[in-house]
């Protein structure tokens, strides 16, 4: 299981952490069976199986949720999950990050898009005001259960990563 190493430490040490991109517990199971142990969970990819839509924000957080819970149930493996924007505002985003985390995430990504959101590689995003982000993310810290669990902030205005 690769919960000896918790993914906040992993992150911290070189080689950098590959992780393909699943959908569900069977992609998962594969990713795992080759060797993989940390894995992306991409609200794209659940669009795409679960819908058969483009990343447009179609997918609910609940939705999401049940995918990792079942990923969860079959694989051990670091989980980290596409949050999208955190379905809302940041009342929403409290409870994407504790409904994400209960259901096994081990970290999240959170998008500085607004509604309606789309996928990073699709035209016509619009952004939320830059320090909205600044909320969105950080904000969430306080209420996460685990010491360990991790939030990433991705900016698509310019193209950077926080982790915190």
């Amino acid at each position: 299981m690769a919960e000896a190493e918790t993914l906040r430490a992993r992150l911290t040490r070189k080689p950098i952490v590959v992780t393909p991109g699943v959908y569900d517990a069977f992609t998962a199971l594969m990713a795992t069976q080759a060797g993989f142990a940390t894995l992306y969970v991409s609200g794209a990819a659940i669009a795409y199986t679960r819908l058969g839509r483009p990343d447009i924000g179609l997918v609910s957080m609940s939705e999401v949720a049940e995918t990792i819970a079942l990923i969860r149930d079959r694989v051990g493996a670091h989980l980290i999950v596409d949050a999208d924007t955190g379905y809302g505002n940041a009342l929403n985003v409290v409870r994407t990050v504790r409904t994400f985390e209960r259901a096994g995430a081990s970290a999240i990504q959170l998008e500085d898009q607004d509604f309606p959101k789309r996928c990073g590689h699709l035209d016509g995003k619009v952004l939320i005001p830059p320090a909205w982000i600044w909320i969105r993310g950080p904000s969430t810290r306080s209420y996460f259960r685990s010491a360990t669990f991790v939030s990433h902030l991705c900016s698509e205005a310019a193209n950077a990563v926080l982790v915190q």
